[in-house]
């Protein structure tokens, strides 16, 4: 059938074989991928069609874009991060260096309720620093804490019951000191009956017996002892003002090693 095929002219394949003239404007073009290696376009062919992007697809586009355009900003732009500005007194200065100079406790007082009640802390030793993180330990083997939040809590309410000194009342019937000691030196090295929750499996149980007077163990009784007489909500309001203190040490301690720590010198006069 060869030889009835003219020379520039288009054909379509019938059905049973044989070849019929067409139009080249009728023929649609052989898709690249039926096409011979040598025959196939160097181009990459466009696609049939491309899917209209939705509102939501935009939306999400809009505000990928935004937060890409915050953090470019926000890299480039050089930011100047302000030291907080210091809570701490002349006066807490001069008292401070004077109480470590004699190797005695820094002490500060906090009013409550307009000066009718008054509380004051010191700065613990160390081996009542060891002795809370005995405490802890010794908590953690009977009921063990949920979380770090849960432990650095407990860590705050056994260093206040170390670092209470004293405590103030004004009444009708008179002004009374309540005065506290180290649990260190409160409670004797003796074993002692104690009652105490231990956990197990999943149940909290009640345990009473002999237990023996370890400081982490001291630090414990005082914990409890110390305000037991005390109202919840003035427990609170001591525990926030122990936050204070603690915060206060903890900067006074970074700023004494500076050559500036009193403005008229090194030398504290």
């Amino acid at each position: 059938m060869g030889k009835y095929l003219k020379k520039g002219k288009s054909y379509k394949v019938l059905p049973n074989g044989d070849f019929e003239e067409t139009d080249v404007k009728d023929t649609k073009p052989v898709p690249q991928e039926d096409l011979p290696p040598d025959l196939r376009s160097q181009e990459p062919a466009e696609p049939v069609f491309a899917p209209a992007e939705s509102a939501n697809d935009s939306k999400a586009t809009q505000i990928l874009n935004d937060i890409k355009t915050k953090l470019d900003a926000g890299v480039s732009k050089e930011k100047t991060v302000e030291k907080p500005k210091s809570t701490i007194t002349e006066e807490d200065k001069y008292a401070f260096l004077r109480a470590l100079v004699a190797n005695k406790p820094f002490k500060k007082q906090y009013a409550i309720f307009g000066g009718k009640m008054k509380v004051v802390f010191r700065t613990i030793t160390s081996a009542e620093a060891e002795a809370i993180t005995e405490a802890i330990v010794i908590q953690s083997g009977r009921v063990p804490y949920s979380n770090v939040v849960a432990m650095s809590a407990a860590h705050l309410k056994y260093s206040m019951a170390c670092s209470i000194a004293e405590i103030t009342r004004e009444t009708e019937a008179g002004i009374s000191i309540k005065k506290f000691e180290s649990p260190l030196t409160l409670y004797s090295n003796e074993p002692r009956m104690d009652t105490h929750y231990i956990k197990e499996n999943s149940d909290l149980i009640l345990k009473q017996g002999v237990v023996h007077a370890l400081s982490g163990q001291k630090v414990l009784w005082a914990s409890v002892d110390a305000f037991s007489d005390i109202p919840i909500p003035v427990y609170n309001m001591l525990f926030k003002f122990f936050q204070q203190f603690d915060a206060l040490i903890a900067e006074l301690a970074e700023e004494a090693i500076h050559p500036d720590f009193f403005l008229d010198g090194e030398s504290g006069q």
